[in-house]
């Protein structure tokens, strides 16, 4: 079983990462707008 600060820190690389993919999301949102194929 994890401990509480293993279990912190895994869901610490997870927001990261979803962050991420939400920034890389809206830039194809914002190509995508401008009309330009990605």
């Amino acid at each position: 079983m994890r401990t509480q600060r293993s279990l912190e820190c895994k869901w610490s690389i997870i927001q990261h990462n979803v962050a991420k993919f939400i920034g890389a999301l809206a830039v194809v949102r914002d190509l995508n707008k401008l009309g330009s194929v990605v």
